[in-house]
């Protein structure tokens, strides 16, 4: 038995958790360097990339919220 199987839904949140990532791979990632960049150096962004991941940002929660819950 997979372990997944035996917590319900727990399969379908995964599904949800890595499409999510799969499709906001490059802002995740833009976020992860900015977050580097600005301990340890200097970083500027255009108005839209930071909306951009701020969009994304917010939609993360989401599905965050349903993993702690």
């Amino acid at each position: 038995m997979v372990w997944g199987s035996r917590v319900p839904g727990i399969n379908e949140l995964a599904h949800e958790l890595r499409s999510f990532v799969i499709d906001n791979r490059g802002v995740l990632v833009m976020l992860g360097d900015a977050y580097t960049e600005g301990r340890y150096g200097e970083i500027n962004y255009g108005i839209n990339v930071v909306s951009n991941a701020l969009t994304v940002a917010k939609e993360l929660i989401r599905p965050l919220d349903k993993v702690v819950s």
